[in-house]
């Protein structure tokens, strides 16, 4: 909370430019629309695993879920599981990197070729080896919206942080149990 009042946030196209032009800025978040025309201004890497030295290391970096399927109900099963072979095909992969992609397939975050012209992917797969990924759960929206909903309430002084976790917690539980 004693963050809030050091910086708004920027509007993504603003973040972007900030970002780019060396003005400054930090972006939390997937870095993959970041643009790297200006490579000089640029830079990547995972959220600290530690306060100090001698903390021990916590994974910090929390990502969703990604995926690629085919839903049951499609009526054009051949059609997309053909686009996701495509898709995931590791030479298609790496040729995105060269239009601004960040590959989804470890073997391209980890080939020598795409590292030596893109070395910060190296960080982003550090930062993906590191990371914990939130539970797949069907009540998604809902649990965003219960919890989005009091952060704001805290982040706009309307109630202290333990009350508005305390009220997330409640719905949550609420949920998840039915």
């Amino acid at each position: 909370m004693e963050l809030t009042g050091t910086g708004g946030a920027q509007k993504k196209e603003d973040m972007i430019a900030s970002i780019e032009n060396g003005d400054g800025c930090v972006g939390v978040g997937w870095p993959g629309w970041i643009s790297d025309a200006n490579k000089d201004n640029t830079g990547f890497f995972p959220i600290p695993t530690r306060l100090s030295d001698s903390d021990p290391d916590h994974n910090s970096s929390i990502y969703g879920v990604w995926t690629l399927g085919i839903p049951s109900n499609s009526v054009n099963k051949d059609n997309a599981y053909q686009l996701l072979e495509y898709l995931m095909d590791p030479d298609v992969q790496r040729a995105s990197v060269d239009h601004g992609g960040v590959p989804c397939r470890y073997s391209c975050l980890l080939d020598e070729d795409v590292l030596a012209s893109h070395p910060d992917l190296q960080r982003i797969c550090a930062a993906l080896d590191s990371g914990i990924y939130r539970p797949i759960i069907k009540e998604w929206p809902e649990f965003y919206q219960y919890l989005g909903k009091e952060m704001m309430a805290i982040m706009n002084g309307e109630e202290s942080v333990e009350d508005g976790l305390s009220v997330a917690q409640y719905y949550l539980e609420a949920l998840l149990d039915k």
